[in-house]
């Protein structure tokens, strides 16, 4: 499968939401070494692999977690089961290219907005904050370069969860990622102030490979 300028458009929004529907569930190498889905997931929730960050700030819990290309191309093959070779390696190229991560907000062990709910005004704001704005105060922050968050999605899950989750994926075409970086949030509407997550590349080069479902 090649893509063209239009149909990579269509492709990038739909990788958006393939994102979203992911990420959602993520938080309940060499080919030969390949790990199946529940161990993936299971190594990358672990904190001592350094990708999933943690803290408190004023009351409340800020977590980032960096979720691998792999999780969403395993995704893609269970919905397009009939792909050919090609058109997989289509699709791994343009997730090799972005770096994804969930960020997860919680005051009260509520979503962030509900410590906002007896305030209608301050209630709206927080929403819009989440649903638009705050991806424009986060950056990745490298030695040599700085990345903008160039999507985010916010799903409303009206209070079935404990915490807000905003998907960031920043695009890395253009630059040479093989240095450690950081994440920094600037936040101007939560009480976070500045909030930093350093992720070392070497970590992210140890994510064992996942077993893809057109490698069985």
């Amino acid at each position: 499968m090649i893509l063209t300028d239009s149909s990579y458009a269509k492709k990038i929004t739909c990788i958006k939401y393939t994102f979203l529907a992911i990420a959602l569930s993520i938080m309940t190498g060499c080919k030969n070494n390949a790990v199946s889905e529940m161990e993936f997931k299971a190594y990358i929730n672990n904190p001592e692999n350094g990708l999933i960050q943690k803290k408190e700030i004023e009351g409340t819990q800020v977590s980032l977690t960096f979720i691998p290309g792999e999780i969403f191309l395993q995704q893609e093959l269970q919905n397009h089961s009939d792909w050919s070779s090609i058109a997989v390696d289509s699709i791994r190229t343009i997730y090799a290219n972005r770096l994804c991560f969930a960020l997860d907000l919680s005051k009260d062990n509520r979503e962030i907005e509900a410590s906002f709910i007896n305030n209608r005004n301050a209630y709206n704001q927080v929403l819009q904050y989440l649903n638009r704005e705050i991806g424009e105060q986060i950056k990745l922050i490298m030695p040599s370069d700085t990345l903008p968050v160039t999507g985010s999605v916010y799903p409303r899950m009206f209070n079935t969860t404990n915490h807000s989750r905003i998907i960031l994926i920043f695009d890395t075409r253009k630059v040479k990622l093989d240095e450690d970086f950081k994440i920094e949030i600037t936040d101007s509407q939560l009480g976070l102030g500045v909030v930093s997550f350093p992720f070392k590349m070497d970590n992210l080069k140890a994510i064992p490979s996942l077993k893809l479902l057109d490698e069985n």
